[in-house]
């Protein structure tokens, strides 16, 4: 079985405010050399074990949302009596749909991982 399929992702796109969140942007920028730079906080002093190439691995990733400005007011809209969008709630999809991180942020965050 090849090692990318090995490894199982779970890629959320949506978190509001968590300072221990990496930006989609720290990972999806590479160099000059085209090489995505590792994350500051990966240093040698964290590593705890090697990982067998057969132990199946899952990891979570949040994403910043595209618009994190407008995701944090629109619950601000949708509860305010005097507001025009008052009790015009988003399903969930909606939501997600109109902030969570773009499908291509995803597809290169869960490539570099599957590398």
């Amino acid at each position: 079985m090849p090692r990318l399929a090995r490894i199982t992702l779970l890629l959320v796109g949506l978190t509001l405010c968590s300072p221990l969140v990496c930006s989609a942007q720290s990972l999806t920028a590479p160099k000059d050399d085209g090489v995505i730079a590792r994350p500051s906080w990966a240093t040698a002093d964290r590593l705890r074990s090697r990982v067998d190439g057969a132990t199946p691995i899952t990891v979570q990733v949040h994403l910043k949302m595209r618009d994190l400005a407008a995701a944090q007011a629109e619950p601000e809209a949708v509860s305010d009596p005097d507001s025009p969008r008052y009790g015009q709630y988003l399903t969930s999809e909606k939501f997600e749909s109109k902030y969570s991180a773009a499908a291509a942020d995803v597809d290169v965050v869960r490539g570099y991982l599957e590398s």
